[in-house]
């Protein structure tokens, strides 16, 4: 390896070595694709490389994972006099010096261990050069080398000298090296790539912002970049999460099965689209700096890895099950993780017993002992192997072969699966019977190869099959929900995505949330590449609902002012947590009939400000470390909704989107103003039309004043009584339709 990184650098930097200069300024970019590695000495590549630019600077950003690239440029000293390089890099970077321009005299002056962030130059010792002398316009050859693995990349250089402050090396300084007719070559078609790149992220662009899915002509033009992993079999393993989503397989076992030389999947979709031949799964691509979702042609796989602990999360179809025997018949190997009914009433009802019931197996409620833990026991008939016993020699796990593929089922998963806390032998010894197993499964049929990258973005490498799309929002799903979900989903959705919009009314964005349903009790999480999605794992409706009126709701600014503009950020952040969480508890409230509490049951404030003794106050304690060590985490939600609450009771509805219309309205001229909490509540006051800061006082806020008798409002001076307004409980939660909000509020409810 070593050598070959020598080699290799020795004629990287000696064939842009040269004294004869060109008139253009920039720098050579040159990119190499599909490199596996994050260190500079994986640069171990014979290759032309990918892509060739000439770029304005000597800095880049953004352009895939799984590269290594090299830029040179001729750097011409304005001054003579003593000059400093630095370089930043993600991941590793190499910066090289020739002075006169030949392989002799190059020197490695600065380099990046790792990663820093982006323009970090302080982050290393080694990122900064020792004083070079340099003389007034006589140029000397700057080369950085950097190797992107997978996240975030970018690399950039920069000096500091005399007259010059340190920052990236302008334009003005640099020069094109000279080019062979293969690199003028290489330039040109990038030149066209480039081009036809550009209008393709357009295309990309209009269909995700549209809410739609990426023809497929997109994955196969954008594949997914990497290596294969280290001692490659060659063998696709499908990580089954359609049936009970779980951090713990998702991640976790994935990443150890690939560890062991397995290409994984993991996937959300029903079992029967995924392993159908010649269908599209959805994944998410990489398109520059977006990662839309996109048709892709299902892999063919080896091995199905599926698991379910929870009896009560999403079926097995009938589809899926005839899927699953087809593809174990036809020579394809099937893990089974499951769990131990509760009775064998839940035992004949649960749908992982019926798909095992295909291949002659299932779980038993009769309780196992096994090396002090208890375990389900395995009916199973007499073409079973049985692998482990616990008492009474009753099996919990067992293997047979089937047609021309495999079946196995596997007692817990973490007895195949090593923890974070294990011993290192203990681990050993997991990962190692891990790989044998899946060996074993994979016996039916040679690997499937193929691509070395499996779809992997988003934290899932399969998403549902299904989709709705209700204004600004997407929902995706699998099939196998329950008849209760699919009503949440078809009819529910649309209705609460309706009355968020009509409580709260906000300009309708140019990018779709995207809402993906995944199996099991509860959880998620949230998906930052754009488009932005959260996750949701639930089985209940009230539940998705709930999530999707949170997420939908941090979507939505509310009312803009005259130039339609948001204007203006309130100190607890205008689209935050409190501010979804607020419509999610009256959505929450509206579909499960409980009226008879304040929103978010946030009257509980009250008993944890009695219990500790004293008021939070949300000035001074919201989202703070000292607040959250004293409080938790949440209680200052609960106390802004306990304020909203009390005014939701006095004025209705409708002061909530007036008060984002007024704050736009005020900070029009300054829309990016950051509010005091005076502030806002000065605007909470004109919305409402009576004076807050009593109020706020009252719930233990500190404020800079006490009274807001007049305030100056669209060129109006506004006289402002005390709103009468206690600090007891808060009624129920309100869930009246909103009237005008560009108009002062009529009467009062109370």
């Amino acid at each position: 390896m070593k050598t070959r990184y020598l080699t290799l650098l020795a004629v990287l930097l000696a064939g842009c070595m040269t004294l004869v200069t060109r008139s253009e300024q920039g720098v050579l970019q040159e990119v190499w694709l599909r490199v596996p590695g994050d260190r500079v000495a994986d640069l171990t590549f014979d290759e032309s490389p990918t892509r060739t630019r000439i770029a304005d600077r000597f800095d880049h950003s953004g352009l895939d994972d799984n590269y290594g690239s090299r830029t040179s440029a001729l750097v011409v000293p304005p001054r003579t006099g003593d000059y400093t390089f630095w370089i930043a890099s993600d991941d590793g970077g190499e910066l090289w010096l020739s002075v006169d321009g030949t392989p002799a005299t190059k020197r490695l002056i600065a380099r990046v261990d790792g990663y820093t962030g982006k323009d970090q130059w302080d982050a290393q010792k080694g990122q900064k050069s020792e004083p070079i002398s340099l003389t007034l316009g006589q140029p000397v050859r700057l080369v950085a080398l950097q190797k992107e693995g997978g996240g975030g990349d970018h690399m950039s250089v920069a000096w500091e000298g005399p007259g010059i402050e340190r920052g990236i090396i302008e334009t003005q300084y640099l020069r094109v090296p000279e080019l062979s007719p293969e690199t003028a070559a290489v330039i040109a078609a990038t030149k066209t790539a480039d081009r036809e790149l550009k209008a393709l992220k357009e295309k990309a662009s209009a269909f995700w912002k549209a809410g739609k899915t990426l023809p497929i002509e997109y994955s196969t033009r954008f594949p997914f970049s990497g290596a294969p992993p280290a001692n490659d079999t060659g063998i696709n393993v499908l990580v089954d999460q359609a049936h009970q989503t779980q951090f713990a397989v998702l991640w976790g076992l994935r990443g150890q099965i690939a560890g062991q030389g397995f290409r994984a999947c993991s996937s959300v979709a029903c079992l029967d689209s995924v392993l159908k031949p010649g269908a599209n799964s959805r994944v998410r691509i990489r398109v520059g700096d977006m990662e839309p979702f996109a048709w892709y042609p299902n892999p063919e796989f080896n091995i199905v890895l599926t698991s379910q602990q929870d009896s009560k999360a999403q079926v097995y179809t009938p589809e899926e099950r005839r899927a699953l025997r087809r593809f174990v018949e036809q020579g394809g190997g099937l893990l089974v993780l499951g769990n131990r009914p509760r009775d064998e009433a839940g035992a004949d009802a649960w749908s992982m017993n019926t798909m095992l019931a295909e291949f002659g197996g299932g779980f038993s409620p009769e309780p196992v002992t096994l090396a002090g833990r208890t375990f389900a026991g395995l009916t199973l008939d007499s073409a079973w192997d049985v692998l482990q016993r616990g008492d009474g020699d009753r099996p919990v796990r067992a293997r047979r072969v089937f047609g021309k593929g495999r079946v196995m089922i596997w007692e817990a998963r973490d007895t195949l699966s090593p923890g974070k806390k294990e011993s290192d032998e203990s681990r050993r010894q997991k990962l190692t019977a891990l790989k044998a197993n899946l060996l074993w499964l994979a016996e039916g049929k040679a690997p499937v190869g193929g691509p070395a990258q499996l779809p992997h973005l988003g934290g899932v490498g399969i998403f549902p099959e299904l989709d709705q799309q209700m204004g600004s929002v997407v929902v995706y799903y699998a099939a196998n929900q329950s008849a209760e979900v699919m009503t949440c989903i078809r009819d529910h959705i649309p209705q609460a995505a309706k009355q968020i919009r009509a409580w709260l009314p906000s300009k309708t964005f140019e990018e779709p949330y995207n809402i993906v349903i995944c199996a099991g009790g509860g959880g998620g999480w949230a998906i930052n590449g754009r488009p932005k999605a959260a996750a949701v794992i639930s089985y209940d409706s009230l539940g998705i609902l709930g999530i999707f009126a949170h997420e939908m709701a941090h979507t939505m600014g509310g009312p803009r002012n005259t130039s339609d503009q948001l204007a203006g950020r309130s100190p607890h952040h205008n689209q935050g947590e409190a501010h979804a969480g607020w419509f999610q508890g009256k959505i929450s409230a509206q579909f499960s009939g409980k009226t008879d509490q304040a929103n978010r049951n946030c009257n509980r404030i009250l008993e944890l400000e009695k219990k500790k003794g004293r008021q939070l106050d949300v000035a001074t304690e919201h989202q703070t470390p000292a607040g959250r060590e004293f409080w938790g985490k949440g209680p200052e939600w609960t106390k802004l909704w306990y304020i909203w609450q009390k005014l939701d009771d006095r004025y209705g509805p409708t002061w909530y989107p007036r008060w984002y219309w007024v704050r736009a309205t005020r900070w029009a001229g300054d829309p990016g103003h950051q509010e005091t909490w005076d502030e806002m509540v000065e605007d909470m006051s004109i919305a409402v039309g009576e004076d807050l800061f009593p109020f706020f006082r009252k719930v233990g806020t500190t404020l800079d004043h006490d009274r807001l008798e007049r305030i100056e409002f669209q060129g109006k001076m506004m006289e402002l009584a005390i709103a009468p307004l206690n600090a007891g409980p808060a009624g129920n939660v309100c869930l009246d339709p909103i009237g005008d909000y560009t108009k002062p509020l009529p009467s009062t409810r109370q």
